[in-house]
């Protein structure tokens, strides 16, 4: 292997967005500081809190951080894109603020992406409930992140509200579109934006961005291997909690960027991936569905919401 192509002598840029996650960023910004990361690129989306302050006690101990403050709250998409335009080196990888990545999630990736010869090669999302999840994470990987033999059951395109990327398998996956925990060759980079029209939480923008790459021609793989997760911080920890307002905000925007979502690229379905339903029916078909899934899930948040207010 020529040096060029040897990963351990890569170069990558970690670009995560950050809003009023001081509390966490001790925690979460180090574990991306893996071999053949040479910078991690946080920007600070407006935060209320003392999250610059954290950052610089950081630097000290990690001079790889670069610091990046918005004058104003861009969101999620807009603060990954400036990012994007900050970082320097020819991979970037997507992270989190209240995130945790897997030690050598990264040079897994970047040895994956030479053997695939692949554009973008992403890891596990995996999500864990309480901090004990957090003290055995292989163990944790394994329970949310089940080895499976039929993808359908994951990832299909003609039930899009089901598809998911919580999964393993033997050998890596070659997908149209894959979830936030990326590693990209920057000139892939260079080809897309994240779309700031959608709204709210942003639900479906990683899907529309990589959905523009795909489009374009590129090379997407998921791991979906142990090695390579991305490891979400338990919500009690993160200081979310769910109420009904929050259930009603998600479920709107759910509709709301998902039917962008499939406006943009119905075309790309229907022509390249051989789905078989028209624009609209699309659309209504994604409506009956995800309205089934809130169904079959509404008890269990309404029991865990009243049952929370009850113990408070």
């Amino acid at each position: 292997m020529s040096k060029q192509n040897d990963p351990s002598k890569l170069s990558v840029s970690v670009v995560i967005p950050s809003y009023n996650r001081a509390h966490l960023l001790r925690e979460t910004i180090p574990s991306y500081i893996q071999e053949s990361v040479t910078e991690v690129i946080l920007v600070d989306d407006c935060s209320s809190d003392h999250t610059g302050e954290v950052v610089r006690e950081l630097q000290v101990r990690y001079p790889q951080i670069r610091y990046f403050r918005n004058e104003r709250n861009l969101r999620q998409t807009g603060a990954k894109n400036r990012g994007v335009r900050e970082a320097v080196q020819p991979y970037i990888y997507f992270g989190d603020d209240d995130s945790v990545l897997l030690p050598g999630t990264i040079p897994y990736l970047l040895e994956k992406m030479q053997e695939l010869e692949a554009d973008v090669v992403s890891a596990i999302p995996i999500y864990s409930d309480c901090d004990a999840d957090m003290e055995d994470l292989p163990r944790l990987i394994c329970r949310k992140a089940p080895l499976i033999q039929d993808v359908k059951e994951y990832v299909d395109i003609a039930h899009l509200e089901r598809t998911c990327f919580f999964f393993r398998m033997a050998q890596p996956l070659r997908v149209p579109f894959t979830n936030a925990c990326v590693l990209m060759k920057r000139e892939w980079v260079d080809k897309a934006a994240f779309d700031t029209e959608y709204g709210g939480n942003a639900y479906r923008e990683e899907t529309d961005y990589f959905l523009q790459l795909s489009e374009q021609g590129a090379k997407i793989y998921f791991a979906a291997s142990e090695h390579a997760a991305q490891i979400n911080l338990p919500f009690a920890r993160i200081g979310r909690t769910r109420t009904f307002s929050s259930m009603w905000r998600h479920g709107k925007y759910d509709l709301i960027n998902t039917m962008r979502l499939i406006e943009k690229h119905h075309w790309f379905f229907r022509k390249e991936l051989g789905y078989p339903h028209g624009k609209t029916s699309m659309k209504i078909r994604y409506v009956l569905n995800d309205l089934w899934q809130y169904f079959c899930i509404f008890p269990g948040r309404i029991w865990s919401i009243l049952r929370r207010s009850i113990g408070s």
